[in-house]
């Protein structure tokens, strides 16, 4: 029935009713619905579609035709009384050939009647004529008058095509077939979801039945839609035939042999009350010995005994072509529970297999790891955008990598720029982004040389250039990295756990937000500042290059501003409400600012020109270059009228400090706010840090206190009144504050538990290492309202660095250990032919256990009403666990389950085309 293929249709359909007087005169017929009043009631059909035998040596044509004997012989024995004989689209003129001169005068010696097949435009039509109906059906026709056991002529996936199909050309179309043979019956093949009551009433003057294949992986619903066709169509007198799969159309309806026989049985028990006219199986497999095993990586489309059997998970986790309302959350699973016997270093590697025609990409490249390099941007030699990650190695004398990469950038011009990898700073794989086409490509790398006798080793992901380039747009990508050796957190860059993203640029680079929040109020001359601090060289010129930017877009002049001042001194300034988001290049000559001086305060700040009760404003500043001087990191200030005034700085150490003479009120504090990236499954999660402060005395205990805080949590503290400032070694156990969290946030700060009138301190933390979870995106907080965010130096300049989290796909390949999700792949990302291997580290979901339960799932995110796909996973091999059936030689070991009769698992069994062959052979005794 369905074959996925796709084709290009390079001729027009072409209808040529050539004899439209004959129309006029026979469209009269029988009030019941029929094409012609002498067409014949077919009932009680036993019959069998396409799946013939062929010769094995070509003619002289070039050609394996069918053969007639054998294919003639096989159908006596399994006792059909009906072929359906498919002209494929895929085949020459051979076919047709073989049918009128061979098979039809065989077929009718044998006392078997035959319906011809024909392919619709959407499969690509059958020849020798193409889309001339009106030639096939006078050749048709004209060759049932020759042999009256031609009964009828089919069209394929007719609801499919319907536009091609109108009723007026069928019943014009039919009139003349019957100029020809009165008799001669039109059945097409119609899907459940288009067999309405209104497609019934449209061609019940063109057709003589509908042919209904029930594609769906159980038997569970046929008798309900056995019932709702015979209610769409019986009140216009069409009759129904249904059509089993008895063996797999193109991977989408996969059944097992005992499937098919429930199938049939309720097909012939609808038959006995009247609902049903005949059964006519699709492909019945005829030759079946020596049975052949489709295995991976097999050069071959389909078997050549017809008998398209799989191994067990070959067929498993499948959905079919007409999958119905398939709700989000549906599933299918294989799992088995394994003996652990290395809770610390075991892991699954297994093959995998997507079957998703082009077009089906539902997640399109998913989440992957992206560098790019913008267009019209001058770069330097030298320069790059990097992930990275520190990692674990178990095995480095026998290390090696395999990963996914790509680039768009098909361009011949070479030299310039390069995708990389690096370990420990060593390139150890480079390609050049000239001459790609844009594909995924698959590279391993063999990095025994980079880690052997290491513990521990930095993996780096490199865009870098090679030269000095002025235009040369490019994005490099990675996914699916399978480690050998040595252990990577987030291999398939499922967000952004694990990965440390970094950019290369000239040292005075900078940016850095200041913020003002919205609701709360301000006095005039409030400010937050970033204060550098320039070192001048002698020059004959000092200008400053910066870009800026601010996220107010309405028309409220006279109150924030933007503002740039030389050691006081006023030397530029924007009002936040000019009404634009965009960024604008400001350079500021500072000649006649700077000359003479060896150093110079210059200060960045947003400024209140009058108060304000409500006026949040973000912005952002972004230092591009210095000519004549350098500037250091800087610190920041924030001044707020009568309120209480935090000061950040970040340096190796963040340092947090409370102003003298400035007065506070309980819970007034200031802190540094860090994004939590947690890495499932890698044991502990534990922080360790230095901290220190410089009040020295243990006197006015109950103020100010130094804090960690994990997701509005204090977790530790420690009162600044304890008479020391040595630095003290602090480490926190976090598993159970992390305990089923991807994200989260921590907090360094120090808060007043009693306000002050005159409490000055200044808090350091320094020498910050996390375990099972990483630290990003470090953002000042502080009551005084200003906040400042540090956009490091490395995160500047032309490269950017990203994970692209694009969602999951609408199908996913799923491995679970125990229920929790320890892979997971978008199925359209999954490589079809040739199969791909992946490897799941599961040794942080077996530690401390002497058994797991491993699951290999097909999920839906989402819900479908129509859809193929298939995944196909075989040959595991597993360490630290002992399972059984690796091969899925047979059920043993696994159980199955699903959540939709839509996408339950396929088995095909031993055996399995001699079982389906002795099963209708016996039912059409």
């Amino acid at each position: 029935m369905i074959y996925l293929r796709k084709v290009r249709l390079t001729a027009s359909i072409v209808f040529l009713f050539t004899l439209i007087v004959v129309v006029c005169l026979l469209d009269s017929r029988a009030a019941s619905a029929a094409s012609g009043p002498l067409v014949p009631s077919i009932t009680d059909v036993e019959g069998d579609y396409d799946s013939a035998i062929r010769e094995t040596t070509p003619r002289s044509d070039g050609k394996y035709h069918i053969d007639t004997p054998a294919t003639i012989n096989r159908l006596l024995e399994l006792n059909v009384t009906t072929y359906g004989y498919l002209l494929d689209s895929y085949r020459g003129t051979e076919d047709w050939e073989s049918l009128r001169l061979e098979f039809m005068p065989a077929a009718q010696a044998a006392g078997i009647k035959v319906w011809v097949y024909l392919t619709p435009p959407s499969e690509g039509m059958s020849l020798p004529y193409g889309g001339n109906y009106t030639e096939w059906v006078k050749q048709i026709a004209t060759l049932a008058n020759a042999y009256p056991n031609l009964q009828a002529w089919v069209i394929d996936d007719f609801t499919a095509n319907l536009s091609t199909f109108p009723a007026a050309n069928m019943i014009a179309l039919q009139n003349y077939a019957h100029t020809i043979n009165p008799q001669l019956a039109l059945f097409v093949i119609a899907y459940y979801e288009q067999a309405t009551s209104s497609f019934a009433n449209t061609y019940k003057n063109a057709i003589d039945g509908i042919i209904y294949p029930n594609a769906e992986r159980t038997h569970l619903n046929l008798s309900s839609y056995i019932d709702t066709l015979y209610n769409n169509m019986h009140p216009y007198n069409i009759p129904i035939y249904i059509a089993p799969y008895g063996t797999f159309s193109n991977y989408t309806s996969m059944k097992s042999a005992e499937t098919i026989e429930a199938e049939m049985d309720i097909a012939l028990a609808k038959q006995a009350l009247g609902k049903l006219q005949g059964i006519i199986v699709y492909c019945t497999p005829k030759l079946t010995t020596p049975e052949t095993w489709l295995m991976p990586n097999d050069p071959h489309f389909m078997p050549t005994d017809q008998d398209w059997f799989y191994e067990f998970t070959n067929d498993e986790l499948t959905i079919p072509w007409a999958t119905h309302n398939t709700a989000t959350g549906a599933n299918s699973t294989v799992q088995q529970t394994a003996t652990v016997t290395a809770p610390t270093d075991s892991s699954i590697a297994f093959d995998a297999y997507s079957y998703a025609p082009k077009g089906y990409n539902y997640g399109s490249d998913g989440n992957i790891a992206r560098i790019s390099y913008p267009g019209n941007t001058p770069g330097a030699a030298g320069i790059y955008g990097e992930l990275s990650q520190t990692v674990s190695v178990t095995d480095g004398a026998n290390s090696s990598v395999t990963f996914k990469v790509k680039d768009d950038y098909t361009g011949g011009t070479s030299g310039y720029i390069f995708k990389q990898l690096l370990v420990d700073g060593v390139v150890a794989w480079q390609e050049d982004v000239a001459g790609q086409n844009g594909n995924w490509e698959t590279v391993t790398v063999n990095l025994s040389p980079y880690l052997t006798g290491k513990s521990t080793a930095k993996i780096q992901l490199r865009l870098k250039n090679a030269a000095a380039v002025l235009y040369f747009k490019v994005a490099a990508s990675w996914d699916d990295i399978v480690a050998t050796g040595f252990k990577v957190a987030n291999p398939y860059f499922d967000g952004d756990t694990g990965w440390t993203k970094s950019q290369s640029t000239t040292a005075n680079a900078n940016s850095f937000n200041i913020n003002w929040p919205w609701g709360k109020t301000s006095l005039a001359g409030a400010a937050g500042s970033k204060v550098k601090t320039a070192t001048i060289s002698p020059a004959s010129q000092y200008k400053l290059d910066l870009k800026v930017r601010d996220d107010y877009v309405f028309a409220v002049p006279g109150y924030h501003f933007m503002q740039v001042l030389v050691d006081g001194v006023l030397v530029w300034e924007r009002d936040v409400s000019e009404g634009s988001a965009d960024w604008q290049t400001v350079s500021l000559d500072l000649t006649s600012k700077l000359t003479g001086k060896s150093t110079a305060a210059i200060t960045f700040r947003v400024y209140e020109k009058g108060a304000v009760n409500n006026f949040g404003v973000n912005t952002e500043w972004a230092i591009t270059s210095t000519t004549g001087f350098t500037l250091n990191e800087g610190t920041f200030t924030s001044a707020f009228g009568t309120s209480d005034t935090w000061v950040y700085s970040k340096n190796p150490t963040l340092s947090i400090s409370y102003p003298a003479g400035v007065a506070s009120s309980n819970g007034s504090q200031g802190g540094v706010n860090m994004g939590v990236a947690v890495t499932p499954g890698l044991g502990n999660k534990t922080l360790d840090f230095q901290v220190r402060d410089d009040y020295n005395s243990a006197s006015y205990p109950g103020y100010h206190f130094a804090q960690v805080v994990v997701d509005g949590v204090v977790v530790w503290e420690r009162d600044v009144a304890g008479g020391t400032t040595a630095w003290q070694s602090v480490h926190l156990d976090l598993t159970s504050a992390l305990a089923g969290k991807l994200t989260a946030n921590i907090m360094f700060r120090v808060y007043d538990k009693a306000g002050v009138a005159w409490f000055p301190v200044n808090v350091d933390y320094t020498n910050i290492v996390a375990s099972g979870f990483t630290l990003n995106n470090p953002t000042f907080r502080s009551t005084g309202g200003w906040t400042y965010s540090d956009n490091n130096a490395a995160n500047l300049g032309p490269y950017t660095t990203e994970i692209v989290t694009q969602g999951p796909g609408m199908v996913l390949l799923q491995m679970l250990v125990d229920g929790q999700v320890v892979w997971s792949q978008d199925a359209s990302r999954l490589s079809a032919s040739p199969w791909a291997r992946y490897k799941v580290d599961t040794s942080p979901y077996t530690v401390g256990k002497s058994s797991v339960e491993v699951k290999f799932r097909m999920y839906f995110t989402q819900a479908v009403s129509g859809m193929g796909e298939i995944i196909r996973i075989d040959n595991l091999a597993v360490t630290g666990m002992t399972m059984q059936n690796l091969s899925f030689e047979d059920t043993t070991g696994w159980t199955s389950t699903f959540t939709d009769q839509n996408v339950t698992t396929g088995y095909g069994g031993p055996k399995r085309g001699i079982r389906v062959f002795d099963i209708v052979q016996a039912l059409y005794q």
